[in-house]
């Protein structure tokens, strides 16, 4: 199960409106530093929103760190569901920018959502959404 949830730029499709989309996990490879944070209710991401090298926020990625391993090696986000909802509850006010354009807060607990429609598209905090590029024809 790890190395597919650790993939990067895997497919998926959303599952309300069906956008093709692509799913990486947060917080590997160039951005291992920071943390992406997602909006609560929309599709919007805070990069950088949760940083090792903050005082404030540091704390609160060595513990995501850990519970994602717990997830990766498990694949179930019920064994992590309920530290992760802790871990918001005690850090999200710590977040930089805490408020979303669409007026929702960015949460550590928050799942990653649709850019076309709002949908949930994958259960998990450990990972981001987006819409890959598209080659153009030569």
């Amino acid at each position: 199960m790890s190395n597919a949830l650790m993939t990067l730029a895997q497919p998926v499709a959303c599952p309300q409106c069906h956008a093709q989309l692509a799913i990486n996990p947060k917080a590997i490879g160039m951005g291992a530093g920071s943390w992406e944070v997602q909006c609560a209710a929309c599709f919007r991401i805070l990069y950088g929103g949760v940083s090792r090298y903050d005082v404030r926020t540091a704390p609160a990625y060595q513990r995501l760190a850990e519970h994602r391993r717990q997830f990766v090696d498990s694949g179930d986000l019920a064994s992590v569901e309920a530290e992760v909802i802790a871990l918001a509850r005690d850090h999200d006010a710590s977040i930089k920018q805490r408020r979303c354009e669409c007026g929702s807060q960015f949460s550590i607990a928050a799942k990653p959502r649709c850019p076309v429609c709002s949908a949930v598209v994958f259960e998990s905090y450990f990972h981001y959404v987006f819409t890959p590029a598209t080659k153009r024809a030569a």
